[in-house]
């Protein structure tokens, strides 16, 4: 079953890559010249049978795949993910070499925790620190999942939900991250209504504990607030 679904998956991204490449106004040779080649292997695929199919069949599979795995060179106007280049754009600057959390490095070791949290109770600073990098996390990712939905398109979609596993593709991962929308429901057992059921769930859950610890952030917001506004006055006065 899986197998076939992964057989659909490349039939549909050889079908959209045709598609994307065989642009009639364009100058781009290359581009075109892929786009027929391709056309014609799927063809030849359709047309054949028996062991002369299989083999068709997997020198076709190969060339998708080979063509998808140069998405990014491909002609700028063929790049089949290039509405999402912003989102990435962005995510560099925030330097994606530094794991989580931006800015309060919260790397502590098992070991140490139980020290840290009674440094955190005792100085209440710190705790303010570490509770402002999750809401500036929560802020970013739901910047960033409104930002890829405005620029996401029926097109992008095709593109997103015939892209098969197998290919292990960072940047696909990434947007469907950014979507909200990298629960796999092949990886989870039970009925499709069942997978549709509890990835709502844990959406749901996410979003009301993301709500619960922004309305608490208030007061932590009020205390900084007023922090400032004393400094200020304080400087002002002397």
């Amino acid at each position: 079953m899986e197998k076939l679904e992964s057989r659909e998956k490349v039939i549909n991204l050889g079908k959209l890559l045709v598609k994307e490449l065989n642009l009639n106004q364009s100058v781009d040779t290359l581009g075109r010249w892929m786009a027929h080649y391709l056309a014609i292997k799927m063809n030849e695929v359709e047309d054949a049978s028996g062991i002369e199919k299989s083999i068709l069949e997997k020198e076709c599979f190969d060339t998708i795949l080979e063509i998808w795995s140069h998405r990014w060179n491909l002609p700028s106007n063929s790049k089949p993910l290039r509405n999402f280049k912003p989102i990435f754009d962005f995510l560099v600057k925030l330097n994606p070499d530094r794991e989580r959390p931006f800015y309060f490095d919260n790397a502590i070791t098992d070991k140490k925790e139980a020290e840290a949290k009674k440094i955190f109770k005792r100085y209440g600073w710190l705790e303010i620190a570490k509770d402002a990098d999750k809401y500036a996390r929560i802020c970013i990712d739901q910047a960033l999942n409104n930002a890829a939905l405005e620029l996401s398109s029926t097109e992008q979609a095709k593109w997103l939900s015939n892209i098969p596993r197998l290919t292990e593709d960072v940047d696909v991962n990434i947007i469907k991250i950014v979507l909200h929308r990298e629960k796999d429901s092949d990886q989870i057992d039970g009925t499709e209504k069942s997978k549709v059921k509890l990835i709502k769930k844990i959406e749901i859950e996410k979003l009301q504990s993301n709500i619960d610890f922004l309305q608490n952030f208030k007061k932590i917001h009020g205390k900084l607030l007023r922090d400032l506004r004393q400094k200020l006055a304080a400087l002002s006065n002397n």
